[in-house]
């Protein structure tokens, strides 16, 4: 009887098991739960998940990475999902087995953290997989693969097409794009083709090596090749084997009377770059609009900075340019812009937009007669924008106008602790910027954003959308102002999105109304780890609200990392610690110490804010 008792579990057991088969890993974790863990509070999750782990999810991709490791990520089956799981270690012929979509489980121990992620090694299937027998293409010149195939195996998974069409296959599409691009390892061009299926809109890149039949092809032929599918994505080690019927190349002859236009160039170049260059070989003409003249910077072989100055020759179409090196004869302040000139050089290389003309010699055109100097003074200095538009016109020109000293009047946009930045207008979108160096920084401490400066310097380098006046001083519009000292303390702290808020506006004046050491009330919007740290290094984002969309941060280190523990998201904490650096998004703060935490998520539940007016019960619970 005891026997036949024994022999009903183990059958109840083993139909269990083979109806449910997930109820054998019954600490199985979803891999929501897993991210959504790590993104509440990755220190608390390093304990929870340590050693072998085993987690269920939706493949979201299957790829190799920049090493030419075989990895597969799992994430989120939702729109706006960034965060996955990269695993690593585990059976290549397994993974030959599954497709992207596919939900599976696998165990493993979690790695170092990614940009977007989490990293599992040592990893193993444990879900049930069903063998797919792989059989390797057998195509022929009289039966090739299209393209379409191809791609689908490929995007269903990279692995399992290698060990299909990783051995020469004979394939079959369309030419829509041939450019050349360098290698990185040989320092030598090969020719990039762009594939398209005969029957849809999938496609693929080709490497073909041998230019001497690149100059054969051209946009729309029908082609069979054969070639090798690699772990790029790529077709490589490509012949051409359907009959090409040879291309005469015509050099294209142009005159001062018969110049050629930037858009017909861009043209021939995005059919064909290597034909094109060899079609607009030699001197050629070329008519276009005058944009602006740029500053741009080459280095010699002693590694010396030397400025070279191009100009933007413009054609009819949206955005089509090219880029002018001219001689150092020609005088770029002359030029007028938008008028139509001619100018005669070699072109050079097109990297997609635009290609390069080499010397470049003017040959037709309007020219300034004489180069207009600005003058400027306290009573009557030059508005910010000016500058800025002037020398995003003509950056040449505008070094020859803005001589020496000037004086420049703006509104302040933003104080850093190096520079402010002034633009012509009080308008938030006006993104003329120039970068003011001050040389007296103690100025710089009573200054606040939209007030109205006079202030004289010299013009210095281009900055990102602007440029800079160097060794300045504010000449007119400052004035010195009571600036209060903030004290914080335990009973009174400070709430984190003022402090934010203080450097925003000035981080300099910031430093100096808050000591080094403060005490700080708000919201953790999660402990998180570092890039490339496998539980070495965390800090926590800290905001004064516990709205999603505040994006303004204190970064805060805890000395001892054990506080990180138990810190949920949302949960109100006060924290004490030194003001650091000043990051994007927020301040950090270092050698921070976790002196309150709140019981649950928030003091008050129907507050998103910390409320003012409860500030009295807020302190009384301390």
């Amino acid at each position: 009887m005891k026997n036949r008792i024994i022999n009903y579990k183990l059958i109840i057991g083993i139909l269990t098991c083979l109806s449910f088969p997930n109820l054998i890993f019954s600490n199985t974790i979803q891999i929501e739960k897993l991210l959504d863990d790590f993104e509440n509070n990755a220190f608390d999750a390093r304990e929870r998940y340590s050693g072998e782990i085993t987690v269920e999810g939706i493949v979201e991709k299957i790829d190799y990475d920049f090493e030419g490791d075989l990895y597969i990520s799992l994430g989120k089956d939702e729109i706006f999902a960034i965060n996955t799981l990269s695993i690593y270690g585990l059976d290549n012929k397994r993974i030959s087995y599954i497709n992207k979509k596919d939900r599976v489980i696998i165990s493993g121990e979690l790695g170092y953290t990614e940009m977007f992620g989490i990293q599992m090694k040592n990893s193993k299937f444990r879900s049930d997989l069903k063998e797919i027998k792989i059989i390797e293409a057998n195509s022929s010149f009289e039966n090739p693969v299209d393209i379409s195939k191809l791609v689908e195996e490929k995007e269903a998974n990279i692995y399992r097409a290698l060990q299909i069409y990783g051995k020469r296959n004979f394939f079959t599409g369309k030419l829509v794009k041939l450019t050349s691009e360098e290698s990185f390892l040989s320092n030598k061009n090969k020719s990039v083709l762009e594939v398209v299926s005969n029957s849809n809109s999938d496609s693929i890149e080709v490497e073909l090596n041998n230019e001497n039949i690149a100059n054969q092809l051209g946009v729309g032929d029908q082609l069979i090749f054969s070639g090798v599918f690699d772990k790029s994505g790529r077709i490589s080690e490509v012949q051409i084997e359907s009959e090409l019927i040879t291309k005469e190349v015509q050099v294209r002859s142009s005159s001062l009377e018969n110049p050629l236009t930037v858009d017909e160039i861009i043209e021939e170049f995005s059919k064909n770059e290597i034909l094109a260059n060899k079609m607009f070989d030699g001197n050629q003409y070329i008519v276009g609009t005058v944009g602006s003249v740029e500053e741009g910077f080459e280095f010699d072989n002693k590694f010396n900075k030397i400025t070279k100055n191009y100009l933007i020759l413009s054609g009819n179409g949206f955005f089509k340019q090219s880029h002018v090196h001219f001689n150092n004869q020609f005088n770029m302040n002359s030029l007028i812009p938008e008028s139509e000139i001619i100018i005669s050089g070699k072109i050079k290389e097109f990297n997609g937009i635009y290609f390069d003309v080499e010397e470049a010699k003017f040959e037709k055109g309007r020219l300034l007669e004489n180069l207009e100097k600005i003058t400027s003074s306290l009573d009557k200095p030059i508005n910010a924008g000016e500058i800025v538009n002037q020398y995003e016109v003509n950056a040449s020109n505008a070094r020859s106008k803005f001589v020496g000293k000037i004086y420049v009047e703006g509104y302040v946009k933003n104080i850093t602790e190096e520079y402010i930045s002034l633009t012509g207008t009080n308008d938030s979108f006006d993104l003329d910027i120039l970068y003011v160096y001050v040389s007296n920084k103690n100025q710089l401490i009573h200054l606040d954003k939209e007030e109205k400066l006079i202030l004289s310097g010299f013009l210095g380098e281009e900055e990102f959308l602007g440029v800079s006046l160097q060794d300045s001083s504010i000449e007119n519009g400052f004035s010195e102002k009571s600036i209060q000292v903030i004290s914080t303390t335990m009973s009174d702290p400070i709430n984190a999105e003022e402090v934010v808020d203080l450097f925003e506006n000035n981080p300099l004046r910031a430093r100096y109304q808050l000591p080094e050491k403060i005490f700080v009330i708000g919201f953790s919007d999660g402990v998180k780890e570092e890039i490339l740290s496998e539980g070495t290094d965390y800090f926590l984002q800290f905001k004064g609200t516990r709205d999603a969309f505040d994006l303004d941060y204190l970064f805060v280190s805890f000395s001892d990392e054990n506080q990180y523990k138990n810190i949920e998201k949302g949960k109100q904490l006060i924290v004490t610690g030194n003001l650091g650096t000043v990051e994007f998004l927020g301040v950090t703060l270092d050698n921070a110490v976790l002196e309150k935490e709140f019981w649950g998520k928030n003091i008050y539940p129907d507050c998103v804010n910390f409320c003012g007016d409860r500030e009295a019960e807020v302190l009384s619970m301390l």
